[in-house]
């Protein structure tokens, strides 16, 4: 379904945004709203899938038999809260003479074959504008027990209520119908706020998505219309955390990732400096201003405080680690982080925001670094580890099947690269003696890492907690971020890439060999193609001078978002397609496309 764009006065365009919204796998919602709109179908789909917090259901059809959706939900996404128990509304439906009215959904809101329309916006109100004499607009409050005190003095769900026109208002077995006996607006709201007039809350809610939108960065024209999309996932995604004052995040997405993930913040804020530096400029802030005094950064900051340690993982978390048998078990307080991409991420913005940007985070980069060679490195060998899977991202991947700690190939690369931007930014504000030091462990490290190639079966043989690690995964690939790799080990790595039997094919750079016994082209980590490590290696390669399959590698990541139908959070590598599981219009996919798609048009 296809929506006319909207006449806003900035330019937008939402002609290739809207058929991404089918409120089975892809809700409705919008910039700074919690709320999200999606059919009772794809809810109770989702809601019943065994799958992670965020996943998205399978494409539903809840329908009448005549090809109309008869009913929908709405949810208040938050922090580690699943779809079940996010549940504020149900049952919403608008009917014309008592039948159902026949809807599209877009990026500006559901509009009703009533002429009617319908949009959520920021302060989590329900808006519904357009109502004529019979029409009944009908949805089932959810009222969670532990919120029940901030509807003080509610008699009933109508209360929330407010309306401007004519209207009977009716409340039975927890319906709430409204009919309308003439023009009618109206707003439900799921939490007490002003009543402010629903001209002035549909204008604001227009002006903020024309005005986002008109920020799209402009790319080749075969490119448009997806990096639209991509943009518009930033905007949506884009939230006020609660006691966070730095300013507004862009969260991986708000079907259950309501929080700021560090190494998310970095890809995001790659996107966001092509449209909107200082809201990628906030990223980094609110990712870097709650480091532990030894210099760790958390790995979340959301509504609650950080996560940073596996004291504060909510139940669930906690639950899977029995089941993996972690440290945590054993009593051991384990500090929880993401892979040290800070100095990458900080030198790719200085191109928009100056290098005050490098000097606001310097001595917070420092500390990471040194966190990392002293307090996450057991034995003290000089190669810093994994002390725990949540740490390098890729919690699911085979590598820690058997191993809760590990040193790791990609930890490496990364470690080197950013002692490499240390070092030069160090050098480059006097203070050589600092900036020696981190060349020096750099090389160290360099050396250790190369002294773990096998060159037989042409991988690192991983030194883990409990056993070596022989998974032919991505991590090997990550390594060629290091410009100076031995020769051999270089080759290697790039005839794997260009193989079809392990990481080339028609979709390249799947997270583990197609000739690994490991690899599933539909579990997270363990084979499907994640945006993200794929651009990690195409920047690989660019630092070896391989920029020919750089670019071809490049062509081929922007395609498969394309040929997927947008930025999903990972990808089938066999069959191009969204994972069944993986999450719909996900964050760091949809920045590094934009990363990409404007990369590509500077060079054409």
């Amino acid at each position: 379904m296809s929506l006319s764009p909207v006449p806003f006065e900035a330019r937008l365009d939402l002609s290739g945004i809207n058929p991404a919204i089918d409120l089975d796998a892809a809700p409705y919602s919008t910039r700074f709203s919690r709320l999200l709109v999606l059919s009772s179908d794809g809810m109770a789909t989702w809601a019943g899938r065994e799958s992670p917090p965020g996943g998205a259901p399978e494409h539903g059809d809840a329908t009448d038999g005549a090809g109309e959706v008869l009913a929908l939900t709405v949810i208040r996404s938050a922090y580690e809260r699943r779809a079940a128990e996010s549940v504020i509304a149900d049952d919403l439906r608008l009917l014309v003479d008592r039948a159902p009215s026949a809807w599209e959904a877009g990026a500006d809101g559901l509009r009703f074959g009533s002429g009617a329309r319908l949009v959520v916006t920021d302060g989590d109100r329900i808006v519904v504008t357009g109502l004529r004499a019979g029409d009944t607009l009908e949805l089932r409050p959810h009222l969670p027990e532990q919120e029940t005190a901030t509807w003080a003095g509610r008699a009933s769900p109508e209360t929330q209520l407010a309306l401007e026109g004519p209207a009977e208002v009716s409340v039975e077995a927890g319906l709430l119908s409204v009919r309308a006996r003439g023009d009618v607006d109206l707003v439900w709201l799921s939490v007490p706020a002003e009543p402010v007039p629903v001209p002035d809350l549909v204008a604001e809610h227009d002006r903020v998505l024309g005005e986002w939108m008109a920020r799209s960065p402009q790319v080749e024209a075969t490119r448009q219309a997806m990096v639209d999309l991509c943009w518009w996932v930033l905007g949506n995604n884009t939230l006020r955390l609660l006691g966070e004052e730095q300013g507004p995040v862009v969260v991986p997405s708000k079907l259950g990732y309501v929080g700021l993930w560090q190494w998310d913040a970095y890809f995001i804020a790659l996107g966001l400096r092509h449209g909107d530096s200082e809201l990628a400029r906030t990223q980094i802030d609110v990712a870097l201003r709650h480091p532990r005094p030894n210099g760790q950064l958390p790995d979340v900051v959301h509504d609650h405080g950080v996560l940073d340690s596996s004291e504060n993982l909510p139940p669930g978390d906690l639950e899977n680690l029995r089941r993996l048998g972690s440290p945590t078990l054993a009593g051991h307080e384990v500090p929880l982080t993401k892979p040290p991409l800070t100095a990458l991420t900080l030198e790719r913005l200085s191109r928009e925001l100056g290098t005050e940007v490098i000097d606001a985070h310097l001595e917070t980069v420092l500390a990471s670094q040194r966190w990392w060679f002293e307090h996450s490195d057991p034995g003290e060998t000089g190669w810093p580890a994994y002390l725990h899977p949540y740490s390098s991202g890729l919690d699911d991947s085979p590598v820690f099947d058997h191993n809760a700690i590990l040193r790791s190939p990609d930890l490496a690369a990364y470690l080197v690269g950013q002692d490499r931007l240390l070092a030069g930014w160090l050098a480059e504000r006097g203070r050589e003696s600092e900036a020696q030091d981190c060349r020096q462990r750099a090389e160290r490290l360099r050396l250790l890492l190369e002294e773990r190639w096998d060159p037989k079966r042409e991988l690192f043989l991983l030194p883990g907690e409990n056993t070596e690690v022989t998974t032919r995964s991505i991590l090997n690939l990550i390594a060629l971020l290091i410009p100076e790799l031995r020769e051999d080990i270089r080759d290697s790595l790039i005839g794997q890439i260009t193989d079809p039997v392990r990481f080339g094919g028609t979709w390249s750079l799947p997270t583990v060999a197609r000739d690994d016994p490991d690899f599933s082209p539909e579990r997270m980590w363990r084979g499907p193609i994640w945006v993200n490590t794929a651009w990690l290696v195409i920047q690989g390669l660019r630092s070896q001078g391989e920029e020919a399959l750089a670019e071809q590698l490049t062509e081929n990541l922007l395609d498969l978002v394309s040929h997927a139908g947008g930025p999903s959070e990972y990808f089938n590598p066999d069959l191009g397609r969204r994972a069944r599981t993986a999450t719909v219009l996900f964050g760091w996919s949809s920045a590094l496309f934009i990363e990409m798609a404007v990369g590509r048009a500077a060079t054409t």
